[in-house]
């Protein structure tokens, strides 16, 4: 058995669903989110890196980062360009039976 482990995945999502704890990608960094308080049509926004708070209308878009689970599976399973933990994490560049 090996352990596969893609740390995180990437999507977009309104600002009306960031929640406390998410990280997001602004400014080229990865960000904490620290409060997101939908307020009406705007969202209040506390977020790593910025002094002060700001607000946003509830459509703006952000990219999140989400956590994946790392899964057991059977070595016959594996696929070149899936990502195993070992004695850290390894690329798989080719897997054959």
């Amino acid at each position: 058995m090996a352990t596969i482990a893609t740390p995180t995945f990437t999507t977009t999502v309104p600002a009306s669903e960031l929640e406390a704890g998410m990280t997001v990608w602004l400014d080229g960094d990865r960000r904490w989110v620290y409060e997101a308080t939908v307020d009406g049509d705007t969202v209040r926004l506390r977020i790593e890196g910025f002094t002060t708070p700001f607000t946003v209308p509830v459509g703006w878009t952000y990219t999140v980062h989400t956590a994946i689970t790392p899964s057991w599976i059977p070595a016959a399973e594996l696929e070149a360009g899936m990502q195993i933990r070992m004695d850290g994490i390894r690329r798989v560049y080719e897997a054959a039976i």
